[in-house]
């Protein structure tokens, strides 16, 4: 509804101390693109009565690779911030783009920034820890040779197909029944901070 908008730019970052194998690190992320149906993902809205959900065969993710060895301190934490800037600004085209992004930001010797972009369409919070475990999975197995073995991947198309089959009329009569009585109005907390000085 609101394209240039960010509020499902959804972006985390976390430091590795050690060396990183770029070759396996790319190959965790195709491996993981190739497990899960929504990473090979686009949405089709525009002149459309029903937005379209496509799901392809192939995706290719790319990893950008960046190194600011060499420069100050200060100056690696700005490099590092404009990046995370500018990748925000940059967002996804719903339409086209591969909707999950990894930078690596090569911030010391044996360190690295890695910033984990994606559109929340994709998945919310209680995914992310899952498939960040699953991407880490493969990656040290490829790097100390060993095979990938994870259980496999129910298509989140049977989920769809068991949706449609619920009855709605029932659905909306059970939370009915569960929240009659309920008066009360419910605040969402937008931050930490209470807005009445308490």
């Amino acid at each position: 509804m609101e394209p240039q908008s960010s509020a499902y730019f959804e972006q985390m970052s976390f430091t590795i101390q050690g060396s990183l194998h770029k070759a396996h690190l790319e190959e965790s992320l195709s491996l993981l693109m190739d497990r899960h149906d929504i990473f090979r993902t686009v949405f089709m809205y525009e002149e459309l009565e029903t937005p379209l959900q496509i799901v392809l065969r192939k995706r290719n993710p790319s990893i950008v690779f960046k190194d600011f060895t060499g420069l100050t301190k200060d100056e690696i934490r700005y490099k590092v911030k404009q990046f995370k800037q500018t990748d925000r600004k940059r967002g996804f085209d719903l339409t086209r783009d591969v909707l999950l992004r990894l930078a690596v930001l090569k911030t010391g010797q044996n360190q690295h920034e890695i910033i984990w972009s994606h559109h929340h369409i994709l998945m919310d919070g209680w995914c992310v820890g899952i498939v960040l475990k699953e991407f880490f999975y493969m990656y040290t197995q490829l790097c100390s040779g060993k095979e990938i073995d994870l259980p496999a991947v129910k298509p989140y198309s049977e989920f769809i197909d068991w949706l449609e089959k619920q009855d709605r009329e029932e659905a909306a009569d059970y939370w009915r029944d569960y929240l009659a009585g309920y008066e009360q109005r419910t605040a969402i907390p937008t931050s930490g901070h209470s807005t009445n000085g308490e």
